[in-house]
This record gives structure tokens, C-alpha cells and sequence, in this order.
């Protein structure tokens, strides 16, 4: 069976966010702007050697991944719940919604490709700001790689959670869009204080604070930060394929 991924270029209200739709264009270009502005304010104007002598290291590496990482987060949130679909805000009142090709096709071999793809495609842009960070915080590549694979890894747990609420309740739904901001908030900012180990901005500063040992392995914490988002995102990514099993058996029935 040939599989057509509609996401790539369909700008209906049948895909969630296709890849060069408006809004997330012009989101993309805000969103390098913000991260742009906030390496200008923090800019490390001292020397790198300067800095090593008071056995510190400049935290800009530390403040524009976390920029990048909030930015792409929210983001993915909105995609995957639909948010960013190119649609009048009172047209799901107006009669059923349409269902979107996501809803309709198995979730491993369609949705979460997209979502994969899409994830990849919000980050890249932020990568020639982020290598720069990387240098003027005196760490190394491996330090870089690490940080977008922890930025990804979020945004997709992110993504995946806000197309759960998207099956759940749809684009329109109050508690469907309450649920994932108090998600966001949960995952970047609250884990600060309920479950520090595997929070993903404590994890970035310390990979950032720990830039004169730049050749250890990955830390403890951040292994254990990664293990507890794949396995969030395994149970939700499960959660999204029964649900679209369950719907689309109970359209059968009612046809």
C-alpha cells in the first residue's frame, strides 16, 4: 500500500499544521528573532579564558537552548492539538469539524512520521544560533548534539500529548486546551520543584555548568531525564493509536 503524507503540502483543515503552512512559518521567523535577541542581551562580552580563570564558564549556551526548547515545545503543543490549522476560529461550531487525515490512519505508520519530521523541521532552524552558543560557552559539539536531542525529545512528548487532547476533545475543546498548557507548565517548569532530576532546564544548566569537564560522559541526570520522557512518550503515543482505533470502530458502527 503506497502511503501519502498530505502533511508535506495540504493546507485544509484535513492536516494538522502542513510543513510551510502560515502560522508556523511566521512562528519559525518570531521564534529565531526571540532566540536571536536573547544571544544579543546575553552575550558573553568577556574573553572565554577570562571566564576559565574564575573557573566559571558564560551561561549563553544554557540560555539559548532553553529559548529554543520553550519556543519549539509550545509549538509542537499547539500543532498537535490543531491550533495552527489554517481555519476560522467559529467554523467548528458551524456542524461537524472534519476529521483530519491523522485521525483517520494508523498513528505509527502516518502521524507520528509527521510528527517526527515536523519536530526535526521546527529545529533546524535554531541550530547555527545554537553551535554558536555551544563555542562561546566553551563546550563541545557532543555538548550541542546532546541539547537538541534533549529539545527534540521534549517537543515531541509535547507534540504527541496535545494530539491526545486533540482526539479526546478536538481543536475547540476549553478542557483540551487547559490540559496542555498545564502539561507545558508541568514538564518545563514544575518538575523543577516536584521532580528536579528529570527536568529538561535544570538538565541544560547543568550540562552548561559542567562545560570544563566537556569530555565525561553523559550525566546521570540526564540519562535519567531522557529514559523518563521516552517512556512518557511511549504511553501516550499508545494512548493516540487506541484512540484512533476506538474512533474509527465507532464510525464503523455508526455507519
Amino acid at each position: 500500500m503506497t502511503m501519502q503524507y498530505e502533511y508535506l503540502t495540504d493546507s485544509s483543515d484535513r492536516s494538522l499544521v502542513p510543513f510551510f503552512s502560515p502560522s508556523v512559518t511566521a512562528a519559525l521567523f518570531y521564534g529565531v528573532l526571540i532566540v536571536t535577541g536573547v544571544l544579543v542581551v546575553f552575550w558573553p562580552w568577556q574573553d572565554l579564558p577570562s571566564f576559565m580563570g574564575k573557573q566559571q564558564s558564560p551561561l549563553v549556551f544554557f540560555q539559548l537552548s532553553t529559548a529554543v526548547l520553550i519556543i519549539i515545545a509550545y509549538v509542537n503543543l499547539r500543532c498537535g492539538r490543531g491550533e495552527m490549522v489554517r481555519t476560522d476560529y467559529f467554523k467548528s461550531y458551524e456542524g461537524k469539524p472534519p476529521r483530519t487525515f491523522e485521525q483517520e490512519r494508523n498513528f505509527f505508520r502516518y502521524g507520528l512520521i509527521g510528527f517526527l519530521l515536523h519536530t526535526l523541521f521546527l529545529l533546524l532552524p535554531f541550530l547555527p544560533l545554537l553551535i554558536l552558543a555551544t563555542s562561546l560557552s566553551g563546550l563541545s559539539l557532543r555538548a550541542c548534539a546532546q541539547a537538541c536531542v534533549l529539545v527534540f525529545m521534549t517537543s515531541l512528548l509535547c507534540r504527541v500529548f496535545g494530539f491526545v487532547m486533540y482526539l479526546l476533545g478536538g481543536r475547540a475543546s476549553f478542557f483540551g486546551y487547559f490540559f496542555t498548557r498545564a502539561f507545558f507548565v508541568l514538564v518545563l517548569f514544575a518538575t523543577a520543584v516536584l521532580a528536579p532530576a528529570c527536568n529538561p532546564i535544570l538538565v541544560l544548566y547543568g550540562m552548561n555548568k559542567t562545560s570544563q569537564r566537556i569530555d565525561v560522559p553523559i550525566a546521570s541526570h540526564y540519562i535519567f531525564s531522557m529514559a523518563v520522557t521516552l517512556i512518557a512518550l511511549l504511553v501516550f503515543m499508545l494512548a493516540s493509536q487506541l484512540l484512533i482505533t476506538y474512533q474509527r470502530h465507532k464510525r464503523e458502527k455508526e455507519t
